[in-house]
């Protein structure tokens, strides 16, 4: 294949939050159920004849171009939906903002002078912007979720594993998953037909949903103000769809810290074994948050495989028992609405650590969440998550099919 190479620089498409294109790449094959669909890769994506270059100008001065599509750019093309360029990046994916000092901060069209999320910024924006109707973005930490609820799009992150990740630029493998942003239902149902691999076990996840738990633990981790149109969203949603509403908790207030505090752990530890070598010897320019991230992770103690798998293990028997055959549990996908980009440094850490205590528990648990644009502060979208039993993805996507205008 002859490699394109289309011209990428300092001049990335903000508005859009392109980073090549949009201009058609390829168009998809055939008469699949996403056929005229046009959609957009997060930079971290191989596309045949590209290069990848993850949001760090020195990644891609290395790259060489991809022989092949990644496995989620190859199924969305073979499902018919036609491909219009590869999207902006935080710096190897490592932050919730959505800021890249080389390229630029996507703008956030639901919330200008507002942050958009990140690390999935550029596919948030595009989809928000209506530029595309479907985008893939990547989800270790909620880099797919916090953006969703910060632009107000739907957002998806599935059980870990059940989408491939070959040909994807890794973060920390043991959290890292494909992530999907929609306009509609639709589109997101037709991107999960042609991505997701198929259950272990058949059956899993079939009965319908006809209760939704609120979360009280989580919702306790987010601002007031956010907790109070959560809440007043979902009962309206609940009693407009005739869906039982239950109070609960997942682990409680003080466990829910402790599930955060591990994913952290974990998360730090994987990162630097993923990319520590190339830092060392390549010393790139990230900025000074990324930086001081990937510092964290090169002193961060290694959190042994056999701790994780049991923390997992239980965080995922926790979430089965709870939710039973026929619940979903609900609580807000963000601490608030998307905060100014000139926010201080203190402020930054609080918004990060709300955020990562209410993402953590589908990021440890390798559960599917969903988010749903259908709240509001100030005029500010703040989404609602759903977050399943692992393996119920098509429970959550024919949930929302069922009940989401």
């Amino acid at each position: 294949m002859k490699p394109r190479l289309l011209p990428r620089d300092h001049r990335a498409d903000l508005g859009t939050g392109f980073i090549v294109g949009p201009t058609l790449l390829e168009h998809g094959a055939g008469d699949g159920p996403l056929k005229g669909v046009a959609f957009a890769a997060k930079d971290l994506f191989d596309v045949a004849g590209e290069r990848t270059g993850a949001g760090s100008p020195e990644w891609l001065q290395e790259a060489q171009p991809a022989v092949y599509h990644s496995s989620a750019v190859a199924g969305l093309l073979g499902a018919g939906a036609d491909l219009w360029g590869k999207t902006i990046t935080d710096e190897l994916a490592f932050s919730l903002a959505g800021t890249n000092v080389h390229y630029g901060t996507p703008c956030n069209p639901r919330a200008p002078g507002r942050i958009p999320g990140g690390s999935s910024a550029g596919s948030a924006v595009a989809v928000a912007t209506g530029t595309v109707p479907l985008a893939l973005g990547t989800d270790t930490a909620g880099s797919t979720r916090v953006p969703a609820s910060y632009c107000g799009i739907i957002g998806f992150r599935p059980t870990f594993g059940r989408i491939s990740l070959a040909g994807t630029v890794p973060l920390a493998p043991s959290f890292d998953t494909v992530g999907i942003f929609a306009d509609s239902i639709r589109v997101l149902s037709g991107a999960l037909t042609a991505l997701l691999a198929p259950r272990q076990e058949e059956g899993e996840g079939s009965t319908s949903v006809k209760r939704l738990i609120l979360s009280l633990d989580l919702f306790g981790k987010a601002d007031s103000r956010v907790s109070d149109a959560v809440l007043e969203a979902v009962y309206r949603f609940a009693k407009q769809r005739g869906l039982m509403l239950e109070h609960g908790e997942l682990l409680g207030p003080a466990a829910v810290d402790a599930c955060r505090d591990a994913f952290r752990a974990r998360q730090l530890s994987e990162v630097w074994q993923t990319h520590g070598d190339w830092i060392s010897g390549r010393r790139p320019n990230f900025g000074p948050g990324v930086a001081a991230r990937f510092a964290m992770a090169k002193t961060a103690p290694r959190v042994e495989d056999a701790t994780f798998v049991g923390q997992r293990r239980r965080l995922e028997a926790v979430i089965t028992a709870l939710l039973g055959e026929d619940a979903i549990l609900v609580f807000p996908a963000t601490g608030g609405p998307a905060p100014l980009l000139d926010l201080d440094d203190d402020e930054k850490e609080r918004v990060r650590t709300a955020n990562f205590a209410l993402n953590s528990p589908a990021s440890l648990g390798g559960v599917p969440q969903l988010v749903l644009p259908l709240a509001e502060v100030d005029g500010l979208p703040v989404g609602v998550a759903f977050l399943g039993r692992a393996g119920d993805d098509e429970r959550l996507i024919e949930f929302a099919r069922c009940h989401v205008d």
